[in-house]
């Protein structure tokens, strides 16, 4: 399992490649298995073909779905700290602090958030919270 994380760990060239060669192997060796072709050589070569194009697939779709998991991950962790600002701030000048830190267009919940059904209602829900608050908190 811990090869397993640093596998997910790693940066995005080295997780492209990566991946890519785990497609590689796989994708040649069920082709080894599936193709016959009356040459050896050419039987080689075709797989190769098929494996390298695999590889390179496998490499980009499995770079961009760890990416996205582990941007996911961060938004979700993201929501409880803003959730628990959005508690405890007792002034108008908290909620617009974390208006601009958070919901602004450079803020850092917004840069997370990622457009889907659950996240989307998440983030209603927190800026329909923050301007409720924003409404009966004192300006001081």
């Amino acid at each position: 399992m811990k090869y397993l994380a640093k596998f997910f760990d790693l940066k995005p060239v080295p997780a492209f490649f990566a991946w890519g060669v785990v497609t590689f192997l796989m994708v040649f060796g069920m082709g080894s298995l599936i193709f016959e072709f009356p040459e050896a050589d050419l039987k080689l070569k075709v797989i190769s073909a098929v494996g390298a194009l695999g590889g390179v697939f496998g490499g980009l779709m499995g770079y961009l779905t760890t990416g996205a998991m582990r941007k996911s991950q961060a938004f979700w962790d993201r929501v409880k700290e803003v959730q628990k600002r959005l508690d405890e701030a007792k002034t108008r000048k908290d909620i617009d602090a974390i208006f601009s830190e958070e919901f602004s267009h450079n803020g850092k919940l917004r840069k997370l958030y990622m457009p889907g059904t659950a996240q989307n209602s998440v983030m209603i829900r927190l800026h329909t919270i923050l301007d409720t608050k924003y409404k009966y908190l004192p300006e001081k």
